[in-house]
C-alpha cells in the first residue's frame, strides 16, 4: 500500500476539516488533531494547532517526498527507478452513518483538487467489519470508545484486537506505557505529548473528533440521575421520575 509512506500518513494529519466534521454534529463534539480529547489538562494544545485542516500544507508534504504530476495528467506521481505509481488510496466507511459518509466523500474530493485518488467504498457493517478484519483497505473511519485515560493500546498494540493496520511501533508502545504510568498531572503532560508526536509523526491513526452526548429533561421530574461518561442512564434502577404537573409547572426545561 501506498501508506507505508511515512511521509504520505503524515500528510494526511492537514487533510481533514475537523471543524467542518464538529458542525456536522450540531456542536456535540470536539475537533481533536491528536488522540486525547481537548477537554484534558494535559492536551498539548500548542502543538496540536500546527495540524489544521490545510490543504497547502498535504501539498507541500506531498512535494517534499518528490511527488510530482511527471506526465502532466492533472494527478500526482511516485518516482520508483523509472516507473511512475499514481496514488490511488481505498478507502472504506460503514454506511450507517450519512455523517462518517459525508467525510470521507470531503475528503476524497480535496485529495483529487491536488491529484491524490481516494476511491470510497461505503459498506454494511457486516461487511465493513470483515473487511477491517481481512485488512483489505488503505483506509478506514472507525469510531472507537476510549477509556477516560485516552488508552490508546487497543488500537496500536502490536497484538490489539482493533490493530487492523498491522501496526507495530515498540517505541510507540512504550510511549503509550510511559503516558498511562504517569502519576502526576505535570508527569502525565509531558508523557503525553511524547506519545502525541510519535503518534502524529508516524500518523498510524489521524484522530478527528471525541463526540459529546447530553441527557435533557424538565427539571425536577427525574431524581436520582448519576449520568457519566460511558453510561447517560448509569443507576436508571435507582431514578425517581415524577409527572405531577402542577409541581412541575412553569419551571425551565434543561
Amino acid at each position: 500500500s501506498e501508506l507505508s509512506y511515512e511521509g504520505l500518513r503524515f500528510a494526511l494529519n492537514y487533510a481533514f476539516d475537523r471543524e467542518a466534521l464538529v458542525n456536522q454534529f450540531n456542536g456535540f463534539a470536539l475537533e481533536t488533531m491528536l488522540g486525547v480529547s481537548p477537554a484534558c489538562d494535559w492536551y498539548p494544545e500548542s502543538y496540536a494547532r500546527q495540524f489544521k485542516y490545510d490543504l497547502k500544507q498535504v501539498q507541500q508534504v506531498l512535494s517534499n517526498m518528490g511527488l510530482k504530476d511527471y506526465d502532466n495528467d492533472g494527478m500526482l506521481e511516485m518516482k520508483l527507478g523509472e516507473e511512475l505509481k499514481e496514488i490511488d488510496l481505498d478507502f472504506v466507511v460503514c454506511n450507517a452513518s450519512g455523517i462518517k459518509t459525508n467525510v470521507a466523500h470531503r475528503f476524497a474530493d480535496d485529495m483529487a483538487s491536488i491529484g491524490i485518488k481516494v476511491s470510497v467504498r461505503e459498506l454494511s457493517w457486516g461487511a465493513y467489519k470483515e473487511t477491517l478484519e481481512e485488512g483489505n483497505f488503505d483506509l478506514y473511519y472507525a469510531e472507537v470508545r476510549l477509556n477516560p485515560d485516552f488508552d490508546l493500546s487497543m488500537l496500536l498494540r502490536s497484538e490489539a484486537k482493533l490493530n487492523y493496520g498491522k501496526v507495530f511501533d515498540s517505541t510507540l508502545e512504550d510511549l503509550i506505557s510511559t503516558y498511562l504510568a504517569a502519576t502526576s498531572v505535570s508527569e502525565r503532560r509531558d508523557a503525553c505529548a511524547n506519545m502525541c508526536a510519535q503518534l502524529a509523526n508516524k500518523a498510524y491513526i489521524v484522530p478527528l473528533c471525541f463526540e459529546r452526548h447530553q441527557m435533557i429533561t424538565h427539571r425536577g421530574v427525574i431524581e436520582g440521575i448519576k449520568a457519566n461518561e460511558n453510561n447517560p442512564l448509569y443507576n436508571f434502577r435507582s431514578w425517581v421520575i415524577s409527572f405531577d404537573k402542577d409541581e412541575n409547572k412553569g419551571e425551565d426545561q434543561t
